[in-house]
């Protein structure tokens, strides 16, 4: 480990005592690292607050904490400021592997995101964030005027269908959510299926943790319908169809405007995040002249 990285090594030092690290994959946003020794074997993280993002890491503290107490997530074992961000340390999941895409994995996935939803919404700490797709999308599109790379896409367009596809949307914000539902963000050991990276996580609507599963899990008819079946146990009505194609797009819009946000204020070498927003515009294109259209006209 070299330059800013010393500052993690030596805080894990002086709490656990010497041992091997192991530099993993980092996020978009954070710094990840394996540590180890004869005692203790953790998951580092280190990460600043991006506001202009709406990623604050004390929110995504309460969160994890909440969820790693349910045994939804790893424990949460250290939380703290440190240096410019913040430093979590969590239990390691041994032989921990991303989830595959399968009937039964879905399944089990509607099944874990129903006890989310509705198990920790009573629990949720009163200063939890509360998300809303189309706020956020807001917000991102407010600093575009800065962004002269901003031009070179169509966000304007893709905005305006956003705020109709708003305007029907019809199911409450009444739950607890994870609100970064892809499907890296579920890993499977032992027999069990653990949720991680609760730093968008908050109070809101039920149909954008399943939007975005669906969506960046590149989810076919099928895995919908097991997905929306094993959710609502048989119950999907036109309705529930109607507010899950519309919060699809939603969590469509909102991916691409954050890569384009994120170009500016994260920039992190490891990604091009202009190459991966075109990418995702063109799948909104897609999605809203075979999906939305029919709905919002």
């Amino acid at each position: 480990m070299a330059g800013d990285s010393l500052f993690i090594e030596e805080f894990t030092h002086k709490i656990y005592g010497a041992g091997q690290w192991r530099r993993i994959k980092t996020g978009f946003s954070t710094t990840n690292f394996e540590f180890q020794n004869n005692n203790h074997h953790y998951l580092v993280r280190y990460a600043p607050d991006f506001p202009v993002l709406g990623v604050l890491r004390q929110n995504e503290a309460l969160c994890s904490e909440l969820a790693g107490r349910q045994g939804i997530a790893p424990l949460l074992r250290q939380f703290q400021p440190l240096h410019e961000g913040y430093i979590f340390i969590y239990d390691y999941i041994e032989n921990a592997e991303y989830i595959n895409k399968n009937a039964h994995n879905i399944t089990q996935i509607a099944q874990i995101l129903h006890k989310i939803h509705h198990q920790l919404a009573p629990m949720a700490p009163a200063q939890t964030r509360i998300f809303n797709a189309m706020d956020e999308i807001t917000r991102y599109k407010d600093y575009f005027n800065q962004f002269e790379y901003a031009k070179q896409f169509d966000w304007q367009k893709f905005y305006q269908i956003g705020q109709k596809c708003n305007q029907i949307y019809n199911a409450p914000y009444n739950i607890f959510g994870h609100h970064d539902c892809l499907m890296t963000n579920f890993i499977q050991a032992h027999n069990r299926i653990w949720v991680i990276d609760w730093e968008y996580a908050g109070m809101g609507t039920a149909f954008f943790d399943m939007a975005g599963l669906s969506v960046f899990g590149e989810f076919d008819n099928n895995d919908n319908d097991i997905l929306l079946n094993s959710y609502f146990n048989g119950h999907v009505t036109g309705q529930t169809m109607q507010n899950f194609t519309i919060m699809r797009y939603l969590a469509y819009l909102r991916e691409a405007f954050w890569f384009l946000v994120s170009h500016q204020y994260i920039a992190k070498p490891d990604y091009d995040y202009l190459t991966i927003a075109d990418e995702v515009f063109t799948n909104l294109e897609h999605f809203y002249k075979h999906n939305i259209r029919a709905v919002i006209f």
